[in-house]
């Protein structure tokens, strides 16, 4: 994997850095691009020691940082430094839920929000649709390196990391879902980020550093 990443940042720096994001869906985790190739996208996220992925879970009294999603396509999450934990939650009958007893894992009653990417159109924006469900857990599994996640795009999950911990992993994208609509769920609405704040332009300086943090870049 450190020969895959060093191939495409020797051959692809410009456009590496181009398509790479600071603060991408919560402060600390950052998205580097390798390759921007439909249905074969692979992207590299790190979760800096700053992050706020530790939110993702429902033992502290905050919201969410990112909260549960679907996505436009299968995806594969393979860790190359670190450890995560990958959330995925399924919705049940709210008739079944009124007997159901939850899990330490199992959600509960959530709202879905319908939202708009600011990676693909520059601007975040969230709207209330008037949709709640009941959710329970399927699987709340930590990875540690190279473990690695294989996703149908329709399974709704979220990732946390242990809170001041550095992780990585990359994200392969496959076969697109003609069905999706991006919708999150979550206890209350997400925030809006503001595009000043979040999503912005990566530096080399940083990406090297990012690089050198989990052992991937060495001059």
């Amino acid at each position: 994997m450190t020969n895959l990443i060093k191939h495409y940042l020797l051959n692809n720096l410009e456009e590496v850095l181009s398509k790479s994001l600071m603060n991408c869906h919560c402060i600390g985790l950052h998205s580097i691009m390798l390759s921007d190739v439909p249905g074969r996208r692979i992207r590299l996220f790190i979760a800096d020691d700053n992050h706020e992925m530790w939110k993702n879970h429902f033992t502290e009294d905050k919201p969410m940082s990112v909260g549960f999603h679907a996505h436009h396509c299968d995806i594969t999450l393979d860790v190359i430094y670190g450890e995560i934990t990958n959330w995925v939650i399924s919705e049940v009958p709210i008739e079944r839920s009124t007997y159901r007893q939850l899990g330490s894992h199992d959600p509960g009653l959530l709202n879905a929000y319908r939202y708009t990417s600011a990676i693909t159109t520059g601007e975040m924006e969230i709207k209330d649709v008037q949709l709640s469900g009941c959710f329970k857990c399927e699987k709340y599994i930590t990875y540690a390196q190279y473990g690695a996640a294989f996703m149908k795009a329709n399974e709704i999950h979220t990732v946390y990391v242990e809170a001041d911990k550095i992780a990585a992993w990359m994200v392969y994208e496959g076969k697109e879902d003609p069905d999706y609509i991006p919708y999150i769920y979550s206890t209350s609405k997400p925030e809006v980020l503001p595009s000043d704040k979040y999503y912005q332009p990566m530096p080399y300086s940083m990406l090297i550093n990012l690089l050198r943090k989990i052992g991937y870049y060495n001059d």
